[in-house]
């Protein structure tokens, strides 16, 4: 006969010793045979008790969770990094348009500022530390620390002889050698958007928009006819209901684009006459009040029948002429798909097309407002003007008026050249990798810096490193070739363009600044990241893998993140963090962002898991066909059959891996995704942390979270993907969390989850945070405690430490 036990019904302690390392052979018949035989029936009985025997001495009684272990996740809250590591970001400036910059530095003792001159590599003090010090004391009236100066950035002033800073909310004019004053600044009101000459400032009064001059403060309207719901440069109701959330005066600036030459502003006219009301509710207001508050706010949902629209407006401030511009759609001030010429000519824009099968490129007249369009390019999905849809899109126009163009039309993002007239001349980079960036066009030289990924062989595709190519497609050259994610920022390159400032590292390789010339030859070591204060304390490096999807033969990537207090000889859950795209990935490719980012993964590791991070196919950041599995519907993205197919894979390499119990938590879109894993695979998954997720795309506000599959559903589709539909799956423990005002996800998504989950009789846990909205890991310790406490009791089976307060930002020193 055969015996079966089944692990699933063991307690903790029973599977402790199941799981112990000299019984895997067991683990994976998960029977014993015994014969009638009598000497069959002793064999297997001695052959039992033997390895009871050697499973005793290394029996894992229930892990203790201790403060001590939450103390060493709190090292790894974003407001904390400055405690345990040093230069791991360096804060840097150019100095005017010179070849000489200064940089932030970190010491045991404290911080300076250094300059440096990229020419020799000679590096000062950027001033005298304990004479300025004296100096903003004075003019505080309270002690500085010269090795600890209250700010983190200075502009040089009349000839490098002063400084200006901003300590708190006042802004200083120090001499240097001498004393301090406040500084003479334009008046500047809330909600002004000043011009680039500095001479005028625009607002909105009411439903419309004026202008004011800086110099008398004389004030001139530029409409009249604005009224509620259908106003001039105004935010859309979704975006003033942000505004008030996060505490910011409602006189927001008005959504406006003056031109380079200042003559010109453009704006929109924003029609929400007919969008439905978007309610939020408050239950315990800031006032003391007791009657909760409502709120209600213009905001449209993707199969709403109308939606915010917009109508462009060109006002020329020098004639008083405004120009009316035949376009209506989405808005798009903000989201860098609008853009002047630098004569201010022009306007450019990039509309948002429903479904984003189509990318056109439009030119604006700005005087007659004709609208024409230069290119365009159409495919069966996603049709994107950079590697990542929230980012600044890769089109630049140069003073010949040639077009650099972005495009997947060769299954990989590259660099198209075209002429002033919309027309192909040459492509300029090509292969299997991916453009992500474009960083510098040295027009002069006619050669274009950019940054991407997936072309060096052997490597991470997502690490970033920075090339150099001529626009005729010759002369392609790394600039950056350490085996790392290299950081080019938008002002590493000096003014002249001949040097610039990068960091390179990985997520097992601590932080490296350099400074190099524009070929990349190394010119010096600025900073190497000191993270002796983390390793002193113990600390495991996190781990980058790449594992097969669950196709059998797509590499994807991914890091592991290991406690402190690892021992590979015990057995661990495991968790996986998850964020699916289509806009995003979740494993960062840097030290830093990997340590300290926003999912945070290494603070549960801390307490006693394995954590993964995976990109599954439907991210973006590598081929079209890896992005365009998540092309309607996102139910599909990021693939959570490449995460179990991923963490399968990592359990066979890593026995200490326990494949039997995995969690899982994400936010917002992996909110969504953590609660649909649970839901969908509840034979896997056993503890899921959903916080404010998108449990239904349908509900999504404002109109969709990327408009590739918003509206798009076919029928059924949209039920199919809504996490209600899947309710009675529910097996494992599922703990909903929700800030009661989140405006990127309404409330209502877990709410109306949990009436169907009611409707199931399926148990779960809920934690709804009065006052707190999309960023509970930024607003709320309390909050960072419960997830703790929860992946604890309910996947490693322990009590957590009891009444542990975690420390947020306010209560770091």
């Amino acid at each position: 006969m055969r015996i079966k036990q089944k692990k699933e019904n063991l307690d903790p302690k029973q599977k402790s010793i199941f799981l112990c390392p000299k019984m895997k052979s067991m683990q994976k018949k998960n029977y014993i045979s015994l014969s009638t035989q009598n000497i069959i029936i002793v064999i297997v009985a001695l052959s039992f008790a033997v390895s009871v025997a050697a499973c005793v001495s290394d029996f894992q009684a229930p892990p203790q969770v201790t403060k001590e272990d939450y103390a060493r996740a709190e090292r790894f809250l974003g407001w904390n990094v400055s405690r345990y590591i040093l230069n791991g970001e360096v804060t840097y400036e150019w100095i005017g348009e010179s070849d000489r910059f200064w940089y932030l530095r970190q010491t045991d003792n404290g911080k300076e500022f250094v300059i440096v001159d990229a020419a020799t590599a000679q590096r000062q003090p950027a001033f005298d530390h304990e004479k300025l010090a004296q100096a903003l004391a004075q003019a505080l009236g309270e002690d500085v620390d010269p090795k600890d100066l209250p700010f983190e950035r200075f502009v040089f002033v009349d000839n490098e002889r002063a400084i200006e800073v901003q300590v708190d909310t006042m802004r200083w004019h120090c001499v240097l050698g001498g004393m301090c004053r406040e500084a003479e600044i334009r008046h500047i009101r809330r909600g002004d958007l000043v011009s680039p000459d500095g001479k005028w400032a625009a607002f909105n009064k009411g439903n419309d928009i004026w202008i004011r001059s800086m110099e008398d403060g004389a004030e001139k309207a530029l409409t009249r006819d604005g009224e509620p719901y259908y106003g001039y440069g105004v935010a859309t109701g979704w975006s003033q209901w942000k505004v008030r959330l996060f505490g910011s005066d409602e006189l927001v600036a008005p959504v406006a684009i003056w031109s380079p030459d200042s003559k010109k502003l453009l704006t929109e006219k924003v029609d929400e006459r007919d969008v439905l009301d978007l309610h939020y509710l408050q239950h315990v207001p800031e006032d003391g009040s007791v009657r909760p508050q409502l709120y209600s706010v213009r905001s449209a949902m993707p199969d709403d029948a109308h939606r915010p629209s917009v109508e462009v407006v060109v006002f020329d401030i020098t004639r008083g002429k405004r120009t009316d511009i035949p376009l209506r759609g989405q808005s798009l001030i903000g989201s860098d798909r609008v853009w002047w010429d630098t004569d201010g000519g022009q306007v450019f824009i990039l509309p948002q097309e429903k479904g984003e099968k189509t990318l056109r490129l439009l030119a604006i007249d700005s005087v007659t407002g004709a609208v024409k369009q230069l290119i365009e390019e159409s495919g069966k999905t996603f049709v994107e003007a950079g590697a990542l849809y929230w980012e600044k899109p890769d089109i630049r126009f140069l003073s010949s008026g040639e077009i650099i163009w972005y495009s997947e039309r060769s299954n990989w993002g590259h660099l198209y050249l075209y002429d002033r007239k919309g027309k192909l001349s040459n492509q300029i980079t090509s292969g299997n990798w991916k453009v992500r960036e474009i960083v510098r066009v040295d027009e002069k030289k006619r050669r274009i810096y950019f940054t991407a990924g997936g072309r060096e062989r052997g490597e991470d595709p997502y690490q970033l490193h920075l090339y150099v190519v001529n626009l005729d497609g010759s002369g392609l050259s790394l600039l950056t070739p350490e085996d790392a994610d290299h950081e080019i920022r938008p002002n590493s390159f000096s003014p002249s363009g001949e040097y610039f400032v990068e960091t390179y590292s990985r997520p097992d390789l601590p932080p490296v600044t350099l400074l190099r010339a524009h070929e990349g030859k190394i010119i010096s070591t600025l900073e190497k990241a000191d993270i002796s204060a983390l390793t002193a304390g113990g600390f495991q490096m996190p781990e980058p893998f790449s594992v097969l999807a669950a196709d059998g033969k797509t590499k994807i990537y991914g890091n592991i993140f290991r406690p402190s207090t690892f021992d590979p000889k015990r057995i661990y859950p495991i968790i996986d963090v998850i964020y699916p795209g289509p806009a995003s990935i979740v494993t960062n490719k840097t030290f830093m962002g990997a340590l300290y980012g926003w999912v945070r993964p290494q603070c549960l590791a801390e307490i006693g898991f394995i954590v993964i991070t995976i990109d599954g196919r439907g991210s973006p950041l590598r081929s079209k066909s890896f992005h365009d599995v998540s092309y309607n519907p996102l139910l599909y993205s990021g693939t959570p059959e490449d995460h179990i197919a991923g963490i399968r894979q990592l359990a066979k390499r890593y026995p200490y891996m326990d494949i039997d119990r995995v969690g899982i938590h994400g936010r917002s879109a992996g909110g969504y995704s953590s609660a649909r894993a649970i839901l969908a695979y509840p034979d896997f998954y056993k503890v899921a942390v959903s916080t404010n997720g998108i449990q239904d795309q349908l509900g999504a506000a404002p109109a969709g979270w990327h408009p590739a599959s918003d509206g798009l559903y076919p029928g059924d589709k949209w039920d199919e993907q809504a996490n209600a539909s899947l309710a009675g799956n529910l097996k494992g423990k599922l703990l909903l969390a929700v800030g009661e005002l989140d405006a990127n996800v309404h409330p209502a998504h877990t709410m109306q989850l949990i009436d169907a989950l009611i409707k199931a009789t399926r148990d779960f846990d809920l934690l709804l945070l009065p006052n707190r909205t999309h960023f509970l890991d930024d607003e709320s310790p309390y909050y960072i405690r419960k997830r703790w406490d929860y992946f604890v009791r309910h996947l490693l089976g322990a009590e957590p430490p009891a009444g542990y307060e975690v420390q947020g930002p306010d209560k770091v020193k």
